[in-house]
């Protein structure tokens, strides 16, 4: 009868802790990049899907104008749900885009658009929500806008 009861403690001691073990890392995650313990490398686009402000400060702090594309494909661009395409046509994207490529702030500077889209999980090979960003380079190749949920980053 005691070696029931242990058995049946150590069981309880196990259903309780290992929830907590096995989310661990991703309870504890730092996400906010203003937050000393914030790590790049750790960065994955799908700790955001709830937080596109949070996002948009990760862009802020670490893609700031003139950081060259390879540098934005190594962070945003090679995950494996990130789709990139190069744009040729602003409007493409729709009006606010076509505008924002207009503007005084980027007519004629722009060299390349390129639209990155991520989606956060799929059900039947289809994306369940995604998000993307319209980014604007010049003839270096270098950042000179972006562009996330309609909200320009710069």
């Amino acid at each position: 009868m005691k070696i029931l009861k242990q058995t049946k403690l150590i069981g309880l001691v196990l259903l309780c802790t290992l929830p907590l073990i096995a989310c661990g890392d991703t309870a504890t995650k730092v996400i906010d990049p203003n937050d000393p313990a914030f790590e790049i490398e750790e960065f994955k686009i799908s700790d955001y899907k709830r937080n596109p402000d949070l996002l948009r400060s990760v862009f802020r702090k670490y893609i700031p104008i003139g950081t060259h594309k390879s540098d934005v494909d190594k962070l945003i661009g090679n995950t494996d749900y990130t789709q990139q395409k190069d744009i040729t046509n602003p409007s493409d994207l729709g009006k606010n885009i076509q505008l924002l490529a207009e503007s005084d702030e980027l007519q004629g500077k722009y060299n390349r658009i390129t639209y990155y889209r991520w989606s956060f999980g799929s059900s039947g090979g289809y994306p369940v929500a995604a998000q993307g960003a319209i980014v604007f380079y010049n003839k270096s190749d270098e950042v000179l806008q972006i562009s996330h949920l309609g909200i320009n980053i710069f």
